[in-house]
């Protein structure tokens, strides 16, 4: 006799655990933070997409990226917030972008992102 498929009873369990547990990246508003660094562009954009929409499983109400460390971001890195976007529509989660250089707050601007997210004024150069 084969023993009942208990897979989806993990996943359930995980996810309650997950949204039980408070990470440092978490604020007590109900923002969680993503610290984001070095360059966003083809060859790790699906990685950070991946984090992004991660983040998104602990039903936070805010999604803050801050981008105070990112140097650089190319035109095909901003699918990675495109995707981000349609996933948090499901949740009902906002997202705010903060501390980005001008360079990078200007690549997601011309993208059409700002209608999608707040994007936060950048920072001074």
């Amino acid at each position: 006799m084969t023993p009942p498929d208990r897979s989806g009873d993990l996943v359930r369990r995980a996810l309650r655990a997950l949204n039980r547990s408070r990470s440092p990246n978490e604020t007590d508003s109900g923002q969680f933070v993503v610290e984001l660094s070095g360059d966003i562009d083809a060859g790790n954009t699906d990685r950070i997409s991946h984090e992004l929409r991660a983040a998104l499983l602990r039903r936070p109400a805010e999604l803050v990226i801050d981008l105070a460390r990112v140097d650089h971001i190319a035109p095909v890195g901003t699918s990675a917030f495109f995707a981000l976007a349609r996933a948090s529509r499901c949740g009902r989660t906002a997202i705010t972008v903060r501390r980005a250089s001008p360079d990078a707050w200007t690549v997601l601007k011309r993208a059409g992102l700002g209608q999608l997210m707040t994007l936060e004024a950048p920072l001074e150069p």
